[in-house]
Protein backbone atom coordinates (compact mmCIF):
# COMPACT_ATOMS: atom_id res chain seq x y z
CA UNK A 1 0.00 0.00 0.00
CA UNK A 2 1.27 3.50 -0.92
CA UNK A 3 0.51 6.27 1.12
CA UNK A 4 -0.67 9.13 -0.89
CA UNK A 5 1.51 11.87 -0.57
CA UNK A 6 0.97 15.19 1.39
CA UNK A 7 -2.29 13.78 2.49
CA UNK A 8 -3.40 13.17 5.81
CA UNK A 9 -6.51 11.89 7.84
CA UNK A 10 -9.07 13.57 8.61
CA UNK A 11 -11.06 13.27 12.13
CA UNK A 12 -14.77 14.75 13.16
CA UNK A 13 -15.73 13.75 16.47
CA UNK A 14 -19.43 13.64 17.72
CA UNK A 15 -19.73 14.56 21.01
CA UNK A 16 -23.21 13.36 22.67
CA UNK A 17 -23.08 13.63 26.47
CA UNK A 18 -21.99 9.66 27.95
CA UNK A 19 -21.63 8.76 24.63
CA UNK A 20 -23.13 6.85 21.23
CA UNK A 21 -23.97 3.63 23.22
CA UNK A 22 -27.12 3.62 25.42
CA UNK A 23 -25.60 1.77 28.09
CA UNK A 24 -22.69 4.37 28.36
CA UNK A 25 -24.68 6.29 30.45
CA UNK A 26 -25.64 3.52 33.04
CA UNK A 27 -21.64 2.79 33.52
CA UNK A 28 -20.47 2.82 37.28
CA UNK A 29 -17.72 6.06 36.09
CA UNK A 30 -20.53 7.91 33.91
CA UNK A 31 -21.59 11.19 35.10
CA UNK A 32 -25.00 11.98 32.96
CA UNK A 33 -25.76 14.66 35.42
CA UNK A 34 -23.08 16.63 33.94
CA UNK A 35 -24.44 16.33 30.30
CA UNK A 36 -25.69 19.57 29.97
CA UNK A 37 -23.38 21.03 32.27
CA UNK A 38 -21.04 24.13 29.92
CA UNK A 39 -17.53 22.78 32.01
CA UNK A 40 -18.33 19.19 30.29
CA UNK A 41 -18.94 20.23 27.11
CA UNK A 42 -15.74 22.12 27.32
CA UNK A 43 -13.48 19.45 28.28
CA UNK A 44 -14.70 17.19 25.38
CA UNK A 45 -14.16 19.85 23.06
CA UNK A 46 -10.69 20.52 24.73
CA UNK A 47 -9.72 16.95 24.43
CA UNK A 48 -10.69 16.87 20.86
CA UNK A 49 -8.65 20.13 19.97
CA UNK A 50 -5.50 18.43 22.25
CA UNK A 51 -5.78 15.73 19.60
CA UNK A 52 -5.53 18.25 16.59
CA UNK A 53 -8.64 16.72 15.26
CA UNK A 54 -10.38 18.95 12.43
CA UNK A 55 -14.00 19.48 13.94
CA UNK A 56 -16.20 18.59 16.62
CA UNK A 57 -19.55 17.70 15.43
CA UNK A 58 -23.50 17.90 17.45
CA UNK A 59 -26.14 16.35 16.01
CA UNK A 60 -29.50 17.29 16.09
CA UNK A 61 -33.38 16.19 15.80
CA UNK A 62 -36.19 18.09 16.13
CA UNK A 63 -38.58 15.61 18.17
CA UNK A 64 -37.89 13.91 21.66
CA UNK A 65 -39.33 10.57 21.64
CA UNK A 66 -41.53 9.80 24.93
CA UNK A 67 -41.27 6.41 25.75
CA UNK A 68 -37.62 6.18 25.95
CA UNK A 69 -36.46 6.89 29.30
CA UNK A 70 -35.54 10.13 30.17
CA UNK A 71 -31.45 9.74 30.67
CA UNK A 72 -29.94 8.50 27.77
CA UNK A 73 -27.32 9.44 25.10
CA UNK A 74 -30.06 10.03 22.13
CA UNK A 75 -32.00 12.47 24.94
CA UNK A 76 -30.07 14.77 26.79
CA UNK A 77 -28.44 16.97 23.74
CA UNK A 78 -28.24 20.67 23.72
CA UNK A 79 -29.19 23.02 20.65
CA UNK A 80 -26.11 23.13 18.40
CA UNK A 81 -26.08 26.63 17.45
CA UNK A 82 -25.89 27.62 21.17
CA UNK A 83 -23.49 25.32 22.40
CA UNK A 84 -21.27 26.11 19.50
CA UNK A 85 -21.03 29.77 19.99
CA UNK A 86 -20.45 28.79 23.33
CA UNK A 87 -17.44 26.56 22.99
CA UNK A 88 -15.87 28.87 20.33
CA UNK A 89 -14.51 30.99 22.81
CA UNK A 90 -13.09 27.77 24.61
CA UNK A 91 -11.27 26.34 21.93
CA UNK A 92 -8.97 28.15 19.41
CA UNK A 93 -8.32 25.94 16.30
CA UNK A 94 -10.92 23.21 16.19
CA UNK A 95 -13.94 23.34 14.20
CA UNK A 96 -17.33 23.81 15.12
CA UNK A 97 -20.22 21.93 12.81
CA UNK A 98 -23.74 22.27 13.57
CA UNK A 99 -26.68 20.01 12.15
CA UNK A 100 -29.16 21.87 10.81
CA UNK A 101 -32.46 20.69 8.57
CA UNK A 102 -33.44 22.06 6.03
CA UNK A 103 -37.34 20.77 5.94
CA UNK A 104 -38.00 22.40 9.23
CA UNK A 105 -35.96 26.11 8.93
CA UNK A 106 -35.75 29.30 6.75
CA UNK A 107 -32.72 29.93 4.34
CA UNK A 108 -32.24 33.45 5.53
CA UNK A 109 -32.56 32.57 9.38
CA UNK A 110 -29.89 30.06 9.00
CA UNK A 111 -27.62 31.85 6.56
CA UNK A 112 -27.42 34.58 9.38
CA UNK A 113 -26.82 32.24 12.17
CA UNK A 114 -24.16 30.63 10.64
CA UNK A 115 -22.51 33.87 9.48
CA UNK A 116 -22.57 34.60 13.22
CA UNK A 117 -21.35 31.42 13.93
CA UNK A 118 -18.21 31.56 11.44
CA UNK A 119 -17.62 35.23 12.59
CA UNK A 120 -17.29 34.48 16.56
CA UNK A 121 -15.41 31.91 16.03
CA UNK A 122 -13.20 33.32 13.22
CA UNK A 123 -13.52 30.60 10.43
CA UNK A 124 -14.37 27.66 11.82
CA UNK A 125 -17.84 26.66 11.16
CA UNK A 126 -19.32 23.93 9.29
CA UNK A 127 -22.96 23.20 8.83
CA UNK A 128 -24.27 19.19 8.44
CA UNK A 129 -26.76 19.66 6.03
CA UNK A 130 -29.58 17.25 7.28
CA UNK A 131 -33.12 16.47 5.54
CA UNK A 132 -34.72 15.42 8.62
CA UNK A 133 -36.68 11.87 8.78
CA UNK A 134 -39.19 11.59 11.20
CA UNK A 135 -42.74 12.31 10.82
CA UNK A 136 -43.07 12.88 14.23
CA UNK A 137 -40.40 16.15 13.54
CA UNK A 138 -43.00 16.96 11.01
CA UNK A 139 -45.78 17.29 13.73
CA UNK A 140 -43.51 19.70 16.00
CA UNK A 141 -44.09 21.91 13.31
CA UNK A 142 -47.55 22.07 12.25
CA UNK A 143 -47.71 19.33 9.62
CA UNK A 144 -48.38 15.84 9.75
CA UNK A 145 -46.06 13.85 7.78
CA UNK A 146 -42.80 14.34 6.65
CA UNK A 147 -42.21 14.51 2.55
CA UNK A 148 -41.25 11.90 0.80
CA UNK A 149 -37.22 10.83 0.54
CA UNK A 150 -36.78 12.43 -2.78
CA UNK A 151 -38.85 15.58 -1.94
CA UNK A 152 -36.59 16.73 0.86
CA UNK A 153 -33.89 16.65 -1.12
CA UNK A 154 -35.53 18.41 -3.92
CA UNK A 155 -36.28 21.05 -1.05
CA UNK A 156 -32.82 20.91 0.65
CA UNK A 157 -30.80 21.36 -3.11
CA UNK A 158 -33.01 24.81 -3.43
CA UNK A 159 -32.08 25.89 0.37
CA UNK A 160 -28.33 25.17 -0.34
CA UNK A 161 -28.62 27.41 -3.20
CA UNK A 162 -29.71 29.71 -1.74
CA UNK A 163 -27.84 30.68 1.46
CA UNK A 164 -25.17 29.84 -0.91
CA UNK A 165 -26.49 33.11 -2.63
CA UNK A 166 -26.58 34.73 0.69
CA UNK A 167 -23.32 33.91 1.82
CA UNK A 168 -21.67 34.57 -1.65
CA UNK A 169 -22.67 38.65 -2.19
CA UNK A 170 -22.32 41.37 0.06
CA UNK A 171 -25.17 42.98 -2.11
CA UNK A 172 -29.01 42.25 -1.50
CA UNK A 173 -30.51 39.41 -3.81
CA UNK A 174 -33.41 38.49 -5.75
CA UNK A 175 -34.58 34.82 -5.55
CA UNK A 176 -37.65 33.44 -6.38
CA UNK A 177 -38.06 29.66 -6.28
CA UNK A 178 -40.43 27.02 -6.09
CA UNK A 179 -39.80 26.59 -2.49
CA UNK A 180 -38.60 29.62 -1.00
CA UNK A 181 -38.71 33.82 -1.72
CA UNK A 182 -36.07 35.64 -0.69
CA UNK A 183 -35.57 39.75 -1.22
CA UNK A 184 -31.97 40.98 0.81
CA UNK A 185 -28.83 40.89 2.17
CA UNK A 186 -27.34 39.31 5.26
CA UNK A 187 -25.83 42.04 7.74
CA UNK A 188 -22.43 41.20 7.14
CA UNK A 189 -20.06 42.46 4.23
CA UNK A 190 -18.43 39.00 4.51
CA UNK A 191 -17.69 36.28 6.78
CA UNK A 192 -14.41 34.75 7.20
CA UNK A 193 -14.12 31.64 5.24
CA UNK A 194 -16.91 32.70 2.68
CA UNK A 195 -19.21 30.06 3.62
CA UNK A 196 -18.87 27.41 6.43
CA UNK A 197 -17.83 23.84 5.03
CA UNK A 198 -20.60 21.83 4.16
CA UNK A 199 -20.81 18.81 5.68
CA UNK A 200 -23.91 16.03 4.19
CA UNK A 201 -24.91 12.44 5.58
CA UNK A 202 -26.46 10.22 2.84
CA UNK A 203 -25.74 7.41 1.23
CA UNK A 204 -28.90 7.24 -1.05
CA UNK A 205 -28.27 7.76 -4.82
CA UNK A 206 -29.82 10.77 -4.28
CA UNK A 207 -27.93 11.79 -1.59
CA UNK A 208 -25.00 10.92 -3.16
CA UNK A 209 -26.21 13.63 -6.40
CA UNK A 210 -26.51 16.15 -3.59
CA UNK A 211 -23.46 15.37 -1.96
CA UNK A 212 -21.14 15.66 -5.62
CA UNK A 213 -22.98 18.81 -6.42
CA UNK A 214 -22.44 20.82 -2.93
CA UNK A 215 -21.24 18.81 -0.12
CA UNK A 216 -17.01 19.20 1.05
CA UNK A 217 -17.38 16.62 3.74
CA UNK A 218 -19.47 13.75 3.83
CA UNK A 219 -20.79 11.26 6.71
CA UNK A 220 -21.57 7.96 5.41
CA UNK A 221 -22.04 4.49 6.94
CA UNK A 222 -19.72 1.27 5.75
CA UNK A 223 -18.99 -1.62 7.33
CA UNK A 224 -16.18 -3.30 5.13
CA UNK A 225 -13.35 -1.76 3.34
CA UNK A 226 -14.20 -3.24 -0.06
CA UNK A 227 -17.79 -1.59 0.03
CA UNK A 228 -16.15 1.57 1.52
CA UNK A 229 -14.04 1.90 -2.07
CA UNK A 230 -16.27 1.15 -4.11
CA UNK A 231 -18.70 4.36 -2.21
CA UNK A 232 -15.55 6.35 -2.74
CA UNK A 233 -14.53 5.71 -6.01
CA UNK A 234 -18.49 6.58 -7.14
CA UNK A 235 -18.64 9.71 -4.90
CA UNK A 236 -15.88 11.19 -6.25
CA UNK A 237 -16.17 10.46 -9.68
CA UNK A 238 -20.03 12.09 -8.95
CA UNK A 239 -18.02 15.37 -8.16
CA UNK A 240 -15.94 15.04 -11.35
CA UNK A 241 -18.64 15.01 -13.25
CA UNK A 242 -20.60 17.60 -11.08
CA UNK A 243 -17.22 20.00 -12.51
CA UNK A 244 -15.86 19.84 -9.20
CA UNK A 245 -12.48 19.00 -7.81
CA UNK A 246 -12.74 15.43 -6.04
CA UNK A 247 -9.97 16.32 -3.76
CA UNK A 248 -12.65 19.51 -2.67
CA UNK A 249 -14.72 16.59 -0.85
CA UNK A 250 -13.30 14.74 2.02
CA UNK A 251 -15.24 11.57 2.75
CA UNK A 252 -15.31 9.91 6.32
CA UNK A 253 -17.10 7.02 7.17
CA UNK A 254 -18.82 6.92 11.10
CA UNK A 255 -16.29 4.87 13.20
CA UNK A 256 -16.99 3.83 16.91
CA UNK A 257 -14.07 2.63 18.47
CA UNK A 258 -13.64 0.65 21.69
CA UNK A 259 -10.23 0.69 23.09
CA UNK A 260 -8.64 -1.44 25.23
CA UNK A 261 -4.76 -2.34 26.18
CA UNK A 262 -5.65 -6.06 25.21
CA UNK A 263 -8.16 -7.24 22.89
CA UNK A 264 -9.80 -9.04 26.26
CA UNK A 265 -10.16 -5.65 27.78
CA UNK A 266 -11.71 -4.06 24.74
CA UNK A 267 -14.10 -6.83 24.49
CA UNK A 268 -14.98 -6.84 28.21
CA UNK A 269 -15.81 -2.95 27.98
CA UNK A 270 -18.42 -3.86 25.07
CA UNK A 271 -20.00 -6.57 26.88
CA UNK A 272 -20.62 -4.70 30.08
CA UNK A 273 -21.89 -1.74 27.64
CA UNK A 274 -24.48 -4.50 26.05
CA UNK A 275 -25.56 -5.55 29.29
CA UNK A 276 -26.61 -2.00 30.20
CA UNK A 277 -29.32 -1.58 27.43
CA UNK A 278 -32.20 -2.69 28.22
CA UNK A 279 -33.53 -5.28 25.21
CA UNK A 280 -36.79 -3.40 24.66
CA UNK A 281 -34.98 0.49 24.12
CA UNK A 282 -33.26 -1.05 21.25
CA UNK A 283 -36.15 -2.49 19.65
CA UNK A 284 -37.87 0.44 20.12
CA UNK A 285 -35.54 2.77 18.23
CA UNK A 286 -34.85 0.01 15.66
CA UNK A 287 -39.13 0.15 15.42
CA UNK A 288 -38.70 3.64 14.72
CA UNK A 289 -35.46 3.30 12.20
CA UNK A 290 -37.73 0.81 9.86
CA UNK A 291 -41.09 2.67 10.90
CA UNK A 292 -42.54 -0.65 11.18
CA UNK A 293 -43.02 -2.25 14.89
CA UNK A 294 -40.63 -5.10 15.49
CA UNK A 295 -42.31 -6.03 18.65
CA UNK A 296 -45.11 -8.23 17.42
CA UNK A 297 -41.81 -10.73 16.03
CA UNK A 298 -39.63 -13.73 18.20
CA UNK A 299 -37.10 -10.96 19.37
CA UNK A 300 -35.01 -14.14 18.95
CA UNK A 301 -35.81 -14.45 15.43
CA UNK A 302 -35.26 -13.28 11.63
CA UNK A 303 -35.69 -9.75 10.79
CA UNK A 304 -38.40 -10.20 8.87
CA UNK A 305 -39.04 -8.68 5.01
CA UNK A 306 -39.45 -4.66 5.58
CA UNK A 307 -41.48 -2.51 3.17
CA UNK A 308 -38.99 0.45 1.55
CA UNK A 309 -38.87 3.15 4.57
CA UNK A 310 -39.05 6.92 4.83
CA UNK A 311 -36.19 7.48 6.64
CA UNK A 312 -32.61 7.03 7.04
CA UNK A 313 -31.82 5.19 4.08
CA UNK A 314 -28.08 4.08 4.63
CA UNK A 315 -28.93 3.30 8.39
CA UNK A 316 -31.36 0.96 7.29
CA UNK A 317 -29.18 -0.45 4.48
CA UNK A 318 -27.04 -1.36 7.62
CA UNK A 319 -29.19 -2.82 9.57
CA UNK A 320 -30.74 -4.99 7.22
CA UNK A 321 -27.75 -6.54 5.78
CA UNK A 322 -27.05 -8.05 9.34
CA UNK A 323 -30.25 -9.63 9.12
CA UNK A 324 -29.73 -10.65 5.58
CA UNK A 325 -26.19 -11.35 5.15
CA UNK A 326 -25.30 -12.24 8.78
CA UNK A 327 -28.29 -14.08 9.76
CA UNK A 328 -28.56 -11.67 12.71
CA UNK A 329 -31.34 -12.37 14.58
CA UNK A 330 -33.88 -8.75 16.09
CA UNK A 331 -32.55 -8.90 19.57
CA UNK A 332 -28.48 -8.77 17.78
CA UNK A 333 -29.80 -6.41 15.74
CA UNK A 334 -31.04 -4.05 18.26
CA UNK A 335 -28.33 -4.74 20.58
CA UNK A 336 -26.18 -3.05 17.24
CA UNK A 337 -28.77 -0.20 16.94
CA UNK A 338 -28.42 1.06 20.94
CA UNK A 339 -24.67 0.68 20.42
CA UNK A 340 -23.34 2.11 17.53
CA UNK A 341 -26.67 3.67 15.19
CA UNK A 342 -25.51 2.07 12.15
CA UNK A 343 -21.82 2.92 12.57
CA UNK A 344 -18.95 0.62 11.90
CA UNK A 345 -17.92 -0.97 14.93
CA UNK A 346 -14.23 -1.52 16.15
CA UNK A 347 -13.16 -3.38 18.95
CA UNK A 348 -9.68 -3.87 19.69
CA UNK A 349 -5.91 -2.20 20.97
CA UNK A 350 -4.97 1.15 19.86
CA UNK A 351 -2.09 -0.31 17.40
CA UNK A 352 -5.14 -2.24 15.80
CA UNK A 353 -7.03 0.67 15.57
CA UNK A 354 -4.26 2.56 14.04
CA UNK A 355 -3.60 -0.04 11.79
CA UNK A 356 -7.02 -0.41 10.53
CA UNK A 357 -7.68 4.03 9.87
CA UNK A 358 -4.36 3.71 7.70
CA UNK A 359 -5.41 0.79 5.81
CA UNK A 360 -9.10 2.17 4.54
CA UNK A 361 -7.30 5.26 4.27
CA UNK A 362 -4.07 4.58 2.18
CA UNK A 363 -6.58 1.89 0.05
CA UNK A 364 -8.86 4.91 -0.73
CA UNK A 365 -12.03 3.78 1.15
CA UNK A 366 -11.90 7.24 3.12
CA UNK A 367 -10.57 10.56 3.46
CA UNK A 368 -10.63 10.18 7.16
CA UNK A 369 -13.11 9.04 10.02
CA UNK A 370 -16.30 10.59 11.90
CA UNK A 371 -15.57 9.29 15.22
CA UNK A 372 -18.67 8.37 17.13
CA UNK A 373 -17.46 7.49 20.53
CA UNK A 374 -19.75 4.90 22.40
CA UNK A 375 -18.59 6.06 25.87
CA UNK A 376 -17.12 9.65 26.96
CA UNK A 377 -15.15 11.35 28.04
CA UNK A 378 -12.91 8.03 28.56
CA UNK A 379 -13.47 6.65 24.94
CA UNK A 380 -12.31 10.20 23.47
CA UNK A 381 -9.21 10.80 26.29
CA UNK A 382 -7.74 7.71 25.65
CA UNK A 383 -8.03 8.05 21.42
CA UNK A 384 -5.90 11.08 21.94
CA UNK A 385 -2.96 9.55 24.58
CA UNK A 386 -3.20 6.38 22.57
CA UNK A 387 -4.04 6.25 19.24
CA UNK A 388 -3.04 9.68 18.05
CA UNK A 389 0.20 9.53 18.75
CA UNK A 390 1.03 5.99 16.74
CA UNK A 391 -0.67 8.08 13.44
CA UNK A 392 1.69 10.95 14.30
CA UNK A 393 4.56 9.02 14.47
CA UNK A 394 2.95 7.41 10.40
CA UNK A 395 2.73 10.67 9.15
CA UNK A 396 -0.34 9.87 8.43
CA UNK A 397 -2.09 12.65 10.98
CA UNK A 398 -1.18 16.19 12.10
CA UNK A 399 1.45 16.88 14.67
CA UNK A 400 -0.02 20.25 14.99
CA UNK A 401 -2.68 22.75 13.40
CA UNK A 402 -0.88 24.69 10.20
CA UNK A 403 -3.64 27.02 9.61
CA UNK A 404 -6.45 28.95 11.44
CA UNK A 405 -10.01 28.01 9.78
CA UNK A 406 -11.69 24.64 9.31
CA UNK A 407 -11.72 25.07 5.38
CA UNK A 408 -7.15 25.44 5.74
CA UNK A 409 -7.48 22.42 8.09
CA UNK A 410 -9.22 20.55 5.17
CA UNK A 411 -7.65 21.93 2.44
CA UNK A 412 -10.30 23.78 0.95
CA UNK A 413 -10.31 27.01 -0.67
CA UNK A 414 -12.30 30.14 1.38
CA UNK A 415 -15.42 31.04 -0.76
CA UNK A 416 -14.54 34.68 -2.03
CA UNK A 417 -18.08 36.90 -1.70
CA UNK A 418 -19.07 38.16 -5.18
CA UNK A 419 -19.14 42.32 -5.53
CA UNK A 420 -22.01 42.22 -7.53
CA UNK A 421 -25.71 41.14 -7.45
CA UNK A 422 -26.13 40.28 -11.09
CA UNK A 423 -24.18 36.65 -10.25
CA UNK A 424 -26.57 35.77 -7.85
CA UNK A 425 -29.84 36.41 -9.67
CA UNK A 426 -32.21 33.40 -10.73
CA UNK A 427 -32.63 33.19 -14.19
Amino acid sequence: MGRRQNEQLKFGVLLNSTGMHLGAWKREAAKPEQALEQSYLRHLAEWAERGKFDFIFLADSLFYMVDRPAITSAAVRLEPYVMLSALSVWTNRIGLAATVSTSFNEPFHLAESFAELDTLSQGRAAWNIVTSVSDMEAQNYSRDKINEHSKRYEVADEFVELVGKLWDSVDPIEHKGEHFSVSGALPYAAIPQGRPVYIQAGSSPVGQIFAAKHAEVVFTQLSTLSEAKQFYANVKSGVERAGRNPDDLKILPALAPILGATVEEAKQKEDELHSLVDPQIGLRMLSSLFNHDLSVYPLDGPLPAIAETNGIKSTVKVMESLGINDGWTIRQISQRFAGTRGNQLFVGTPQQLADHMQEWFEERGCDGFNLTFPILPDGLEYFVEHVVPILQERGIFREDYSGTTLREHLAQSKVEAQKATGGNQND
